[in-house]
């Protein structure tokens, strides 16, 4: 069952970046699970029966660069992905310089180290 749009207004919380990434897939014929752990990442299933694990931050800054603890989650997480078959991205929202969402395979952003909001990305307008 869809989940309901995020109520209206900015919400710069995590768990509102959850709620918006949810319902962004949802949109698109994904079929999404809610995170099963305390970390913040979310599986879905498309149309065409491929699975996604995704990762999910949130900056206030134009670049983010992931923590000690943080880069050994997206390692659990690629470790997930390579056991149930899903493909793993991180996805970052970042407030500055404008709204925007950076999505990025998760080995790839453990090798970038930093990620920034000028490499890429879609508005988020939501």
């Amino acid at each position: 069952m869809p989940l309901k749009k995020p109520r209206m207004g900015r919400d710069s919380s995590l768990d509102g970046f959850i709620w918006e990434w949810t319902y962004y897939l949802e949109e698109r014929g994904h079929c999404v699970l809610p995170p099963d752990g305390p970390a913040p990442a979310l599986q879905s299933r498309n149309g065409n029966d491929r699975c996604y694990r995704w990762l999910l931050f949130c900056s206030q800054t134009p670049t983010r660069r992931l923590t000690a603890p943080e880069r050994r989650m997206a390692q659990r997480q690629i470790d997930q992905c390579k056991s149930t078959g899903e493909e793993g991205y991180i996805v970052v929202r970042f407030d500055l310089p404008e709204p925007k969402v950076l999505i990025m395979p998760l080995a790839k952003a453990l090798q970038a180290r930093r990620l920034a909001s000028d490499k890429g990305g879609i508005p988020w307008m939501r």
